[in-house]
């Protein structure tokens, strides 16, 4: 656990420093018209590292589970788990809090990080901030359920993960605006509730939407995740 939560820090450190490299070497700090329009800031920097915390989290609550069922699976200890008498969904929210106190954790240092980089974000909306983290949790973890069937069909984990990593960080915005694809992918990255919840979380935090707005905007998130978890 100690290897992977320094690994999962690492990752998440060198994922911004690629696109804020670009930024700086090779655009020289400047972006145009056209993505000021669409995200309502030309504060690429924060737009990237509120990006990258949020799919952090989101990904490891949406593969958390899965990885635990099938991993005791293997090992035939969750057969016990399906036979005794206890609530299974106890089961499931102990994996989840597990890992989220360790997501936690990570969430903190890679906030301490991301203020160096050039993240602008007043303290006073960390309250709001921790808020978002949340919806994105919940919403990771009624997902993760759909995630427990593919990783117990599939028999294997590194496969389905890193392809999801990749489709995420592709499809949900991450580095950049949704909109600068066809409408297609743009429909499919709108499938994906981590898609909606960074979207959310960059209008909450960097284009001043109210909070009035911000739960309204959560139902949708939270619809859909409930369809992946159905």
């Amino acid at each position: 656990p100690l290897d992977t939560f320094f690994e999962r820090i690492v990752n998440g450190i060198f994922s911004v420093l690629l696109p804020i490299a670009a930024y700086y070497l090779l655009f020289h700090k400047s972006v145009s018209n056209w993505f000021t329009d669409i995200t309502g800031t030309s504060d690429y920097i924060s737009y990237v590292l509120i990006g990258q915390m949020i799919s952090m989290i989101g990904f490891s609550s949406l593969t958390t589970t899965g990885k635990a069922v099938l991993r005791e699976s293997v090992e035939g200890t969750f057969d016990q788990v399906l036979l005794s008498p206890v609530n299974r969904m106890f089961y499931f929210l102990g994996c989840y809090l597990e890992k989220m106190i360790l997501d936690g954790i990570e969430f903190v240092i890679m906030l301490v990080v991301c203020y160096p980089l050039g993240l602008r974000l007043p303290l006073s909306k960390i309250p709001l901030l921790i808020t978002c983290l949340l919806l994105v949790s919940v919403s990771g973890f009624l997902c993760s359920f759909f995630m427990i069937v593919l990783f117990i069909h599939s028999r294997s984990t590194y496969l389905i993960e890193n392809s999801l990593f990749y489709i995420i960080n592709l499809l949900a915005g991450v580095y950049y605006p949704l909109e600068a694809f066809g409408k297609p992918v743009q429909l499919l990255g709108n499938l994906i509730p981590v898609t909606k919840c960074i979207s959310i979380v960059r209008k909450l935090l960097l284009e001043g939407m109210t909070f009035s707005k911000f739960l309204v905007a959560c139902v949708p998130v939270l619809v859909l995740s409930a369809v992946y978890f159905i």
